[in-house]
């Protein structure tokens, strides 16, 4: 399987590659960190399924990612009254 994974580390080689092989579909996952009290927003992961698998993980930056520069609203629970 890992001749198949392909890791990808640059956001403008993930666009390249969605241009040249035109998938079907992109699939993405939004990954949380488990050991945060709150479960912040921790990074996306953005995956083209081809004859192989090209994968982007991209990491936050304040309010924004890094280089997919996704806004996101950090989403805390309600407090309690």
């Amino acid at each position: 399987m890992s001749d198949r994974l392909i890791r990808v580390g640059k956001w403008e080689e993930f666009k390249r590659l969605v241009l040249e092989l035109k998938p079907d579909s992109i699939v993405y996952n939004i990954e949380q960190t488990g050991i945060s009290k709150t479960h912040d927003f921790t990074s996306l992961r953005l995956i083209i399924p081809s004859n192989k698998y090209y994968v982007y993980v991209d990491f936050p930056r304040v309010n924004s990612l890094r280089e997919t520069v996704y806004r996101f609203v950090w989403m805390r629970p309600a407090l309690a009254a």
